[in-house]
């Protein structure tokens, strides 16, 4: 019983453990083992981590549990502690939430509690602003953090999926210089250059990309390799000028905001902060220690911004432009010019009078203008006449100041130097020389040529004779021409002969004659003994008792052997003066020292012969006796009939061969490879082998094989025709068919075979069948789909078209201007709208449109009534400037409500049931409320469409959009989908229009409930327009409680005799202060909210 007990209480324990392990996460139970192996290095550890997670709502919630496991993957090889390793987590979104810091948590179990316990906020993608958190707040000594001084890392581990919809690359730049190091892990469809922008250098070390969330688990080991390395900054003299920055198993030394690197990778340099940075001044940067202030041209001040220039002296930036003298005025200035000279109509070049075209000045040849008058002139080669006005010829030549060497020669204009015959002008057009009829020409002399008075004539050097063609020359023959003695060889000189003696002479004193030479002695003869004289030549001898070799030189003494009949039976040996006999080896020379008698071989070794020894000439043989044969070793023996002395193993039959034996087989059957059994030699005769086509033998046994074109199947018995598809490359691009003996391709319905007999093309049924489209067919798989020209949408039919927007809509396009879209992706935007224009059909009575630009400011670019026709409009739209500031988005939807759509600006009453559509880009965070007002254009019956760009905040396109958002909201990454959101918005807008045909009644009367007039805080300067003297274009709001309107009704008859002087001279100067209070009100507005910029600016 107790054993039972015992085995079941074993068995419980087993299961809790099983149990336990599956509860574990996979990536803790994979890598645990891996983890235990580096605890010891990450043990003493000091560092401050902070986790940033992304939890923006592409990420899932599945995907969100995985990373929540990472971060507890990574916890477990850290040695956590105040005192080691301090851990704080980040997670973001629209926001950023701060789950625990550095200081939350001292041991591991309440963190990891803290990481399960983290729940998923699914909302926008802010990755700048977390950056910032942990940068201004996390990592303060506040939140936990330890001082620089400490030298203790600071580590970032930021995990993301998705684009980030603010700025990162400053604020993360700002991180690195501050001694963080950044770790980036992306997921999925994260482009590489974001995270590069996030992450430190080396990018191969801090930068990581993974196909998707199952896949983080697979850096486990990377981090704990790189957290776990040593810090060297802690360790060594790293000597870094500002901070020292822990990297995998070294350090990189960084510097303070405000200065970059020098080359030697330590010291540190005041960086050019104007050059790096968007600074904003608007003329001049100047940079100071770690910041900049900016500077205004000459004739410019600092406005109180502390970027922008206002103009004090118009004419001190380059002149303005004046070529001559700029004068100041109040406002601007004007060009002036200095005296004699007069104004071009350009107003800013000057030019003198032109008094030759103004006269009748009478100059024969030309006329030139001075200060106040003119004068005439000549031309080149004439003089005035006394009349001043007449001209003529001047005698050049006859002047006497040509300096011609030889001739002077008048020309038209002037004169020309010439040389006599024989002669040539030289460069200076004046002297002359004698012309070198052998350097200017080719004379083709071979030595020397002489100038004569017209040519040239060709001469030798001393020693050479001139030949017949008067050019070559020939070296003088001295021997021929002297008797010159010489005993054997004359030899020409340069300008003489000598005497030369032959080979084996040397020529005497007197220099003629010649005796023989000594070559005995004046050579290297290589003779071993006697050298002679011979002719012009030597010859080598031998004393007496020697004989002269064969190579001439050395010598051998004389061989007696072969002089004499020395009678030696075997060997005879020469000796210093005689000879001697000797006998080859196997033999010794007998008493009479001639003869040789053999040895006995056998009696003087060890033969070890096992039977029989036999003397052989000078050795011995071995031999065996009758009955044996000799082995291999040529000394033992053995028995010739081995099949019967030994046991062989043969299993039919047993062969004697020379010195071993051979098993052979009965009839009928084979050798083994054994080379002792039998196996039959036809088996597949001799058993039911099953082959349906071929038997084949083997060695003991068989095997089936098939006919041509066909294979053995699985069996190893039966065979199938060959599968050419499956055997070849066929490269068929759809479908392989086999034939008899090869193979071909097919294509699958509603494909053809292309001319290669290989790939497919898809069948065009556009142009195969009756499609019924009414303007354009478009192929779509094996089928088709209608399209309609731009301007046109499909019909209900699929087939028919019809114009997009032929009835009456007001529609009011409100464009972002803010600086943070750019002057080139403000281009991109007027495009936009020049497309969306293209699509209606402008005049009074079809679409009326205006726009509104907006920054920190609103701008009316055109009303809904300035424009009556597409010409003029896109003129508009092309030459609009751009703002180029803040971002009030509310500001502006305002504007478009209140006063946008009211009869004043162009809108058509709500009786007259005219749609109205307002379209709404942006490209960022608005800088105000926006919900309200976008709240008060929809309840007043305007359909909105919201277009955002880039960091575009999705709360604010959904509270901007009407309903549904999926209907009337754009959203696109980046400008390059403008053309995409262009042709969606033109089907939406023409799909609105053709829905507002069918809007209930009291949808109206709804709309009509509220009054185009302003709210009650605003002045309405309406009552003017019937004034006969006082034109008022547009509808004016004012911010003005004193003055608002209070009568709703009827006019009452105040109203009727605001056009009698007294009461409009009243009215217009109240409107006028209201104007200037509420300008000074708009410029205070203005100035805080660029220094609210520019303080987010340098956060």
């Amino acid at each position: 019983m107790k054993k039972m007990i015992s085995c079941f209480l074993l068995l419980l324990g087993l299961f809790a453990v099983s149990a336990r392990d599956r509860h574990i996460p996979g990536t803790l139970r994979n890598q645990r083992d891996d983890a235990q192996l580096l605890e010891k290095n990450c043990n003493n550890k000091q560092l401050d981590l902070v986790f940033i997670i992304d939890s923006s709502r592409s990420v899932r919630p599945y995907d969100f549990e995985k990373v929540k496991e990472f971060i507890l993957t990574i916890l477990q090889f850290l040695d956590v502690g105040p005192d080691v390793t301090r851990v704080g987590l980040i997670q973001y979104a629209s926001t950023v939430k701060n789950e625990f810091s550095l200081k939350t948590y001292r041991r591991k179990q309440d963190m990891e509690r803290a990481v399960k316990r983290m729940m998923y906020l699914a909302t926008g993608t802010m990755t700048g602003l977390a950056i910032q958190y942990a940068v201004n707040i996390a990592f303060s000594e506040t939140e936990g953090a330890r001082p620089l001084s400490q030298n203790v890392p600071r580590v970032i581990m930021i995990v993301t999926d998705g684009r980030p919809q603010d700025p990162v690359a400053d604020i993360a730049e700002k991180a690195r210089n501050s001694g963080i190091l950044i770790f980036a892990i992306g997921v999925g469809r994260v482009d590489m250059n974001t995270l590069k922008s996030i992450g430190s250098e080396p990018y191969e070390d801090h930068v990581f990309l993974v196909a998707n969330f199952s896949q983080i688990e697979t850096l486990t080991s990377v981090f704990q390799n790189k957290l776990c390395v040593g810090h060297m900054c802690s360790v060594t003299e790293h000597g870094c000028d500002h901070f020292c920055i822990n990297t995998p198993g070294s350090y990189v030394c960084k510097c303070k905001q405000g200065y970059t690197l020098n080359l030697d990778q330590k010291t540190c340099r005041t960086q050019d902060l104007c050059e790096v940075r968007k600074h904003d001044c608007e003329q001049i940067c100047v940079n100071t220690p770690g910041s900049y202030v900016c500077q205004c041209y000459n004739g410019y001040k600092l406005q109180k911004d502390g970027k922008h220039c206002f103009i004090v002296d118009h004419c001190a930036l380059n002149n303005q432009g004046c070529q001559h003298k700029c004068i100041n005025t109040e406002n601007s200035y004007y060009c002036q010019c200095r005296k004699g000279f007069i104004l071009n109509p350009d107003k800013k070049t000057c030019r003198r009078p032109d008094y030759c075209a103004l006269q009748n000045h009478g100059c024969q040849q030309e006329c030139v203008n001075t200060d106040e008058s003119y004068f005439c002139r000549c031309q080149q080669g004439f003089t005035l006449n006394p009349d001043k006005r007449t001209c003529k010829k001047i005698n050049v030549c006859a002047m006497g100041k040509h300096g011609c060497e030889h001739q002077c020669v008048n020309t038209e204009d002037s004169y020309t130097c010439r040389c006599r015959s024989g002669y040539a002008l030289n460069r200076d057009g004046k002297t002359c020389r004698r012309i070198d009829h052998c350097t200017e020409s080719n004379h083709g002399c071979e030595q020397l040529c002489l100038n004569t008075g017209e040519s040239y004539v060709c001469q030798c050097s001393e020693g050479f004779i001139i030949n017949d063609d008067l050019k070559t020359c020939s070296r003088v023959d001295y021997c021929l021409l002297n008797d010159h003695g010489c005993e054997q060889l004359c030899v020409n000189r340069e300008t003489s002969y000598s005497c030369q003696c032959t080979e084996g002479f040397v020529l005497q004193s007197d220099g003629k004659t010649c005796k023989r030479r000594d070559v005995c002695n004046t050579v290297e003869h290589g003779c071993e003994q006697l050298c002679i004289n011979a002719d012009s030549s030597y010859v080598c001898s031998c004393y007496e008792g020697f004989l002269l070799r064969e190579d001439g030189k050395s010598c051998r003494r004389v061989d007696y052997c072969l002089l004499n009949d020395h009678g030696c039976e075997q060997l005879c040996v020469n000796r210093e003066t005689s000879y001697s006999c000797q006998c080859t080896e196997g033999f010794v020379l007998q008493s009479d020292g001639k003869t040789c008698k053999r040895r006995d071989v056998c009696n003087t070794v060890e033969h070890g012969c096992e039977q029989l020894c036999i003397n052989a000439d000078s050795s011995y043989v071995c031999s065996c006796h009758e009955g044996f044969l000799l082995r291999e070793d040529g000394k033992s023996c053995r028995s010739k009939d081995l099949c019967n002395s030994i046991s062989h193993g043969c299993e039919h039959l047993c062969v004697n061969s020379d010195y071993s034996y051979v098993c052979k087989c009965h009839e009928g059957f084979i050798l083994k490879d054994d080379g002792k059994t039998c196996r039959n030699q036809d088996v597949c005769k001799s058993v039911n082998h099953g082959c349906e086509h071929v038997c084949v033998n083997t060695d003991d046994s068989y095997t089936c094989r098939c006919h041509d074109e066909f294979i053995l199947m699985e069996d190893g018995k039966t065979c199938r025709r060959m599968d050419y598809c499956l055997l070849n490359d066929h490269a068929c691009e759809q479908l392989c068919v086999n034939s008899e003996t090869s193979y071909f391709c097919q294509c699958t319905e509603g494909y053809v075979l292309q001319s290669d007999g290989k790939t497919c093309k898809r069948k065009d049924p556009c142009k195969y069948t009756e499609h019924g489209c009414e303007h354009i067919c478009i192929n779509n798989n094996s089928s088709f789909i209608c399209k309609c020209h731009e301007g046109f949408i499909l019909e209900d039919n699929g087939k028919m078209c019809r114009r997009c927007t032929e009835g009456p809509v007001d529609l009011m396009f409100v464009i972002d201007g803010s600086k943070s879209l750019g002057e080139n992706n403000f281009e991109i935007v007027k495009e936009f709208v020049l497309g969306i224009l293209d699509s209606l059909s402008i005049s009074p009575k079809a679409a009326r449109v205006g726009l509104l630009q907006y920054s920190t400011q609103v701008r009316t670019e055109f009303t809904l009534k300035q424009f009556s026709t597409a010409k003029d409009m896109k003129k508009a739209v092309s030459q609009m400037k751009y703002m180029g500031k803040g971002s009030m988005t509310g500001l502006a939807l305002k504007q478009m409500a209140e006063r946008s759509f009211t009869e004043v600006e162009g809108a058509r009453h709500f009786s007259a049931k005219v749609p109205r559509v307002s379209v709404v880009f942006t490209d960022g965070r608005s800088q105000d409320e926006v919900s309200e007002w976008a709240t008060k254009a929809k309840k007043r019956g305007i359909t909105m469409y919201a277009i955002g760009i880039g960091n575009a905040i999705e709360e604010e396109l959904r509270e901007i959009a009407s309903d549904p958002p999926d209907k009337h909201l754009f959203y696109a990454e980046n400008f390059s989908a403008m053309g995409e959101i262009t042709e969606k918005l033109q089907k939406r807008i023409c799909e609105g229009l053709k829905d507002h045909q069918n809007f209930p009644e009291n949808l109206f009367h709804s709309a009509d409930s509220y009054s185009e007039e302003p709210e009650a805080a605003t002045l309405s300067i309406t009552d003017v327009l019937a004034c006969s003297n006082f034109a008022v274009h547009h509808k004016y709001l004012f911010e003005e409680k004193q003055l608002r309107s209070t009568s709703s009704g009827k006019p009452s008859e105040d109203r009727k005799e605001l056009c009698k002087c007294e009461n409009l001279l009243t009215f217009q100067n109240s409107a006028t202060a209201a104007v200037k209070k509420l300008t000074q009100q708009l410029g205070e507005m203005s100035k805080r909210m660029e220094a609210l910029e520019n303080q987010l600016r340098y956060r």
